[in-house]
């Protein structure tokens, strides 16, 4: 072979090998490198459109079986976000401020969320007069939507969206 045939000969063959061994080695690199984030609380803060007002999202949530979780829940909660089995991490606290001002959240409002999709899983929108906080957790037929509905700074219902056992969506509300 003479010289430039070596080259392209050489040059084929490392494509080849390339384009065989490049995408396992992606492939790999990927799913080691795209696991989900293991966040344990986030901030979200902003400013609504047409007039809403500034605000600041304070979600905690904590391992399971992690020693010292503190507070705990009540040994007979049943976690949203599960499938009956223990969750991966609960929320330990929630908070909310308008325009600087601090909301009452009750602890018995969020204690049973467990497994929130952190950090897209949480945003705030309007529904008329009212602000509301969705949380979203949970995987597969354990997936859960709760809506937090404020009055001003003053929590006034809650609403969890789920599957039932049939498969169809269902909410419950809580008022407060």
């Amino acid at each position: 072979m003479a010289v430039p045939e070596r080259i392209i000969f050489r040059a084929v063959v490392a494509t080849l090998f390339s384009a065989w061994l490049l995408p396992a080695g992606l492939a790999k690199a990927q799913a080691s490198r795209d696991v989900l984030a293991d966040y344990e609380s986030v901030v979200l803060a902003g400013v609504l459109r047409n007039g809403g007002p500034r605000f600041e999202i304070h979600l905690n949530c904590v391992p399971f079986h992690k020693p010292g979780n503190s507070p705990s829940p009540a040994p007979s909660t049943r976690f949203l976000g599960t499938d009956g089995q223990d969750p991966f991490c609960t929320v330990v606290s929630f908070a909310l401020s308008l325009d600087g001002v601090e909301t009452e959240i009750p602890r018995r409002s969020y204690v049973d969320l467990a497994d929130v999709a952190l950090p897209r899983g949480i945003y705030i929108t309007k529904r008329g007069p009212l602000i509301v906080v969705h949380v979203q957790g949970g995987d597969g037929a354990g997936s859960y939507k709760a809506s937090f509905l404020f009055r001003g700074t003053r929590l006034v219902s809650r609403e969890v969206e789920q599957l039932n056992e049939s498969g169809k969506p269902t909410v419950t509300q809580t008022r407060y």
